[in-house]
């Protein structure tokens, strides 16, 4: 009896989880906002800063689609709140999140294994396709060691299938120059960064 007191009442006394939200609005404003927000992402560190956040932003991304959201009407809502909503930064961050979203539906990685991996951040399970079994990783498109200014960057981001990773080199090739070009025209890559891409190829 004793002990039966001692649970009910330390139970009590944990803070209740507050219920997500279910409407796709409010999962862009509340969850997705504080994940895109360029002040906070520009502030992190390490060797891969965002990786776990952009994680969190396919978790609730999917989320919001399950309950009705079109993905990219979710994402210019979550932009808008961040305050970066119609920038080049704003929308080549919803290009490459959308293609990536589009991949994890393709590998089948949605299933309830999965979304709990993405919702503490961790790399989902391929279920599906030649590549099951196999991690999801997440891809620098321009190579941070070549241009460590887009280290931090969701739109030189990409999901591909961890041994794909493994395998790819840093080789800059006519995609990658394309992209370091459009990325510098829109100011979403410096001049020196550009050099340094051009020197690789």
């Amino acid at each position: 009896m004793f002990r039966a007191l001692v649970y009910v009442l330390a139970a009590l006394a944990m803070p209740l989880r507050a219920e997500a939200p279910r409407k796709p609005d409010v999962i862009a404003r509340q969850m997705l906002a504080p994940l895109l927000d360029p002040a906070k992402v520009d502030t992190l560190k390490g060797d891969r800063p965002i990786n776990a956040r952009l994680y969190r932003v396919f978790y609730w991304l999917e989320t919001a689609r399950l309950v009705g959201g079109k993905p990219a009407e979710v994402l210019d809502i979550a932009q808008a709140a961040a305050h970066y909503a119609g920038t080049a930064r704003a929308k080549a961050d919803q290009q490459c999140i959308i293609w990536s979203a589009s991949r994890l539906q393709a590998f089948g990685c949605f299933t309830p294994a999965g979304m709990e991996k993405l919702r503490k951040g961790g790399s989902p399970v391929i279920t599906q396709g030649p590549h099951a079994g196999q991690a999801i990783a997440l891809d620098h498109v321009l190579p941070v060691s070549i241009v460590p200014e887009l280290a931090a960057r969701f739109y030189n981001l990409e999901a591909i299938p961890a041994g794909a990773n493994l395998s790819k080199s840093n080789k800059i090739g006519q995609r990658e120059m394309d992209l370091a070009r459009r990325w510098q025209r829109e100011g979403l890559l410096s001049a020196k960064g550009l050099k340094a891409v051009d020197a690789e190829k």
